[in-house]
């Protein structure tokens, strides 16, 4: 099993490759315990391990989740700031994504699973950090049937919606 993560420096980004088992699963253990694992995912069987999201970052999910709950909740809305989704039900650890928000209403086929929805909620948000490659989630987005998804970029002040 290989696992790649990324470290950023001031300058750039430097890929990482572990190719030992045991230290994989060391590293994995240790970023488990201590709870830096929480936006970490899985692309097609590739561990993709993230930084913490900045305050700003969770301060626009927090506010954007009250938003959406005041507004979509009364439409029969579920919204959830952060969650697995995956293409699969078994096996769903080998290929998932974590959303910053998901909308999911009620006549939306995915399978909430509790710890995973299988299939693609019908909104999903994504604030941009530097260095990570949310916009690269996209295609299994539209694999997975994600109806809307807005990207937002602290850096350059901007949204995109993709539908």
């Amino acid at each position: 099993m290989a696992t790649v993560v990324e470290t950023a420096t001031a300058q750039d980004v430097i890929p990482l490759m572990v190719l030992d088992p045991q230290a994989a699963e060391h590293l994995l253990a240790e970023r488990r315990r201590l709870g830096q694992d929480r936006k970490d995912e899985v692309w097609n069987g590739t561990y993709i391990m993230s930084p913490d999201p900045t305050f700003a970052h969770n301060m626009i999910v927090g506010e954007l989740t009250v938003i959406f709950s005041l507004t979509q909740k009364p439409r029969g809305a579920m919204i959830s700031p952060g969650g697995n989704v995956s293409d699969r039900a078994q096996g769903w650890q080998q290929n998932y994504r974590c959303p910053d928000i998901i909308v999911l209403f009620p006549t939306n086929p995915a399978k909430n699973l509790n710890t995973v929805l299988v299939g693609g909620p019908d909104f999903a948000v994504e604030i941009l950090s530097p260095h990570d490659h949310a916009r690269e989630k996209l295609p299994f987005y539209g694999k997975i049937k994600t109806r809307e998804c807005l990207y937002i970029d602290r850096e350059l002040e901007c949204v995109e919606l993709y539908r």
